[in-house]
């Protein structure tokens, strides 16, 4: 599952910006920030791939096409069971 995190913004403006760029997956509110500290993030915008048992498996700084082969191998393999946590 795909989902966005937000920071600091209200729902109104969440929903606007997700109609606007047509964003089809699910974006959460983090009004007050906590959600960068839980995962050791700065700046934006970040990507945390978590397994199917709830852990990091893969941090990625930046923008990244996500739409491409390898992304697309890489979240395959996790789908897979084939990549986990000490991969």
């Amino acid at each position: 599952m795909v989902v966005g995190v937000n920071l600091g913004e209200d729902a109104k403006t969440v929903r606007e910006f997700a109609r606007e760029f047509d964003i089809p997956f699910p974006l959460l509110l983090d009004r007050e920030g906590r959600s960068p500290l839980r995962f050791g993030l700065w700046g934006h915008p970040h990507t945390v791939l978590i397994d199917r048992e709830g852990r990091v498996v893969g941090l990625v700084r930046g923008d990244r096409d996500w739409q491409g082969e390898p992304a697309r191998r890489l979240i395959r393999l996790l789908l897979e069971g084939k990549l986990s946590a000490g991969s």
